[in-house]
């Protein structure tokens, strides 16, 4: 009996978070997971060097194994009225798992990167950039960043 109220338990906080849409690998444990939203940043076109064409929207996750990851994004964001297009970016970053991102796109002077806004699951990722603040985890630059030096 309590099994069966554990699993109910898991149901119903599930059921609380957003859903991922777009699923790499439906055999990888959810707890063995991370889940990503890049909203108004760009269409991933490759996964760890494979092309896939993931568009995100505000409510659509992708829902990847954690781990090491290299996702390419075709840029395609708009911020404060401007509109960024036409860019091929390389992203690196080690996810955690059953942990939750969002992604804003920081183009500073110096170089372009993703702020990485980071949550538990189960907890609601909110669609306005203001209320993310206390989310806030870093900054991360884009491996191709203009000005950014790469030694082997």
């Amino acid at each position: 009996m309590k099994k069966m109220g554990f699993v109910c338990f898991v149901f119903s906080l599930l059921s609380c978070t957003t859903s991922a849409k777009i699923v790499y690998d439906d055999t990888v444990p959810l707890e063995s997971t991370s889940w990503l939203s890049l909203y108004n940043v760009g269409t991933v076109i490759a996964y760890n060097g494979m092309g896939v064409n993931w568009k995100l929207g505000a409510t659509k996750m992708l829902q990847i194994p954690a781990g090491d990851t290299i996702l390419e994004v075709d840029l395609n964001s708009m911020r404060r009225g401007t509109t960024y297009g036409d860019n091929i970016m390389l992203f690196a970053y080690v996810f955690e798992p059953q942990k939750q991102y969002f992604f804003e796109l920081n183009r500073s002077m110096s170089t372009r990167g993703l702020n990485i806004y980071k949550y538990d699951f189960g907890e609601k990722i909110p669609v306005s950039y203001k209320k993310h603040k206390e989310h806030y985890f870093e900054f991360v630059p884009f491996l191709n960043a203009p000005g950014r030096i790469i030694l082997n």
